[in-house]
C-alpha cells in the first residue's frame, strides 16, 4: 500500500521544470547584459587610459626635440593601444580604418594646449544587448615646456 499523499501534490509534478524554463531567458539576458555593458567600460576606460597617456607624452616633449609634441603623442597612443589587442584592432596600420586618432596644437603661446582624441570600433560581444558602436576618448594638455 503506498501512503497517503496530500491532495494536489499529483498537480504540482514539474513545476520547478517550468519556472526554470521562464526564468532562464531572463537570466541569460542580466548576464549578457553584465558582461557586455563590463567589458565596454573596460574597453573605454583602456582607450581613455591610453589617450591621457600619450597626450601626455606628447606635453612634456621638449621644444628642441626633434619631434613634434602632435607627432610624439599620436605615436604614444598608437604604440599603448596596439599593445591590448582588443578585438585585433592595430590602430598602428594604416589599412585599419576601425581605429581613429587625430592630434592638435590649439592656442598661442604662454596657453598652448595639445587635443588628443580617438575613436575605436566596438563590436558587439553577444549581439543581444544593444551598446555604441565606437568607444571614444578625449584629452586636452597644456604644453609644459613653451
Amino acid at each position: 500500500m503506498q501512503p497517503s499523499r496530500p491532495h494536489g501534490t499529483q498537480a504540482r509534478r514539474g513545476s520547478n521544470t517550468i519556472e526554470f524554463a521562464l526564468l532562464l531567458p531572463v537570466f541569460v539576458a542580466v548576464l549578457a547584459f553584465a558582461f557586455e555593458y563590463s567589458f565596454y567600460f573596460y574597453m573605454r576606460a583602456s582607450a581613455m587610459n591610453a589617450v591621457r597617456v600619450g597626450c601626455r607624452v606628447g606635453a612634456v616633449i621638449p621644444p628642441e626635440s626633434a619631434h613634434s609634441p602632435s607627432n610624439t603623442a599620436e605615436d604614444a597612443i598608437k604604440d599603448h593601444m596596439s599593445s591590448s589587442g582588443f578585438f585585433n584592432i592595430d590602430c598602428t596600420a594604416l589599412d585599419d580604418d576601425r581605429c581613429e586618432i587625430s592630434v592638435s596644437e590649439d592656442g598661442d603661446i604662454p596657453t598652448q594646449t595639445l587635443t588628443c582624441s580617438m575613436s575605436m570600433a566596438y563590436p558587439s560581444l553577444t549581439g543581444l544587448v544593444p551598446v555604441p558602436g565606437a568607444v571614444e576618448a578625449r584629452s586636452v594638455q597644456l604644453l609644459e615646456i613653451q
